[in-house]
């Protein structure tokens, strides 16, 4: 029987402990690097669906005072998620005073056509109309061309794309001075007291503000318009680049990530929009952009807009 010796015992206890010892001395494994949290993360984190995002942008300002809720034709009410669905293609900015509605937010004017004389079958937009000393006095939206100051009949037609007929005056009630964009009715009395009575809440201005641009024709908007932000009235009032106080009215403005959030909801609105829907961030470009260039590329807010 052969025996192991105290000097075999040795070096057998030797081998093991550099076997154990080239164990040890492996290197660790590297940390695994942290990935930099991007806007887009943020937003996604903190408003992953449209009823979170109301919570933090909107709900914050109806509370705990809901006169600043925006109950109000120029400022909607949006204090519940089902409000804010309501406001997608709705008129924007119907304030009570005409020179206060902002051009995205103006309404396609109705349309006078002159029918009789040498400028008979012209048509174009009202633009703005007043009724001054007893003359209807209207601005068009374009100078008549081509033709002798005469007096006309005319039609106001509904410009909203009804047809509907509004005022139709067979007499020669209208006076055209070609050349200019501006035609009047003297003595308004020969419309009759019903038509006079409707004229100011009937006829409808195109140019409601006075500043010479038909906001329905050039740049058009509502409240929100789905995949069209920068068309969206509510979005350009959180952004301070439209006219009036900017929204929140109660707060401080939105964050970047607030922003991105309202800007990809908009954005990604589908036909059945629901308050349960989840922010489709991955089909958002204004989040792709994000991701591209490091940051949210938003218009400066305008001195109106402060």
């Amino acid at each position: 029987m052969r025996r192991m010796t105290i000097a075999s015992m040795t070096a057998l206890a030797l081998l093991a402990g550099a076997g154990c010892g080239d164990e040890a001395a492996k290197p660790a494994p590297e940390p695994t690097p942290e990935v930099e949290q991007t806007l887009v993360d943020e937003a996604r984190a903190q408003m992953p669906t449209m009823t979170a995002m109301h919570t933090q942008i909107f709900k914050r300002t109806c509370s705990p005072d809901s006169g600043v809720c925006h109950n109000t034709k120029e400022f909607p009410d949006l204090h519940t998620p089902g409000n804010l669905l309501d406001a997608i293609g709705k008129p924007c900015n119907l304030a009570e005073e005409p020179e206060n509605v902002d051009d995205m937010c103006e309404p396609p004017g109705d349309l006078l056509t002159i029918d009789s004389g040498p400028a008979r079958g012209f048509s174009a937009r009202i633009a703005t109309h007043a009724i001054v000393d007893g003359d209807w006095i209207i601005q068009l939206a374009a100078p008549i061309e081509g033709c002798e100051a005469h007096r006309a009949a005319f039609t106001i037609t509904d410009g909203g794309g009804t047809g509907e007929v509004i005022i139709e005056a067979p007499n020669q009630a209208l006076f055209v001075a070609c050349g200019s964009p501006e035609v009047r009715v003297g003595n308004i009395a020969v419309l009759g007291p019903e038509v006079v009575a409707g004229i100011g809440n009937r006829i409808r201005r195109g140019d409601p503000n006075g500043n010479g641009v038909l906001g329905a024709d050039e740049a058009p908007g509502v409240q929100i318009w789905p995949s069209e932000p920068e068309r969206s009235y509510l979005l350009s009032r959180t952004l301070g680049i439209v006219s009036g106080t900017r929204m929140p009215l109660a707060n401080q403005p939105l964050s970047d990530a607030e922003h991105l959030a309202f800007i990809c909801w908009i954005e990604t609105l589908d036909d059945d929009p629901s308050e349960d829907d989840p922010i489709r961030y991955d089909a958002c470009e204004a989040a792709r952009a994000v991701i591209e260039t490091g940051s949210l590329d938003l218009p400066e807010a305008t001195e109106d807009g402060q």
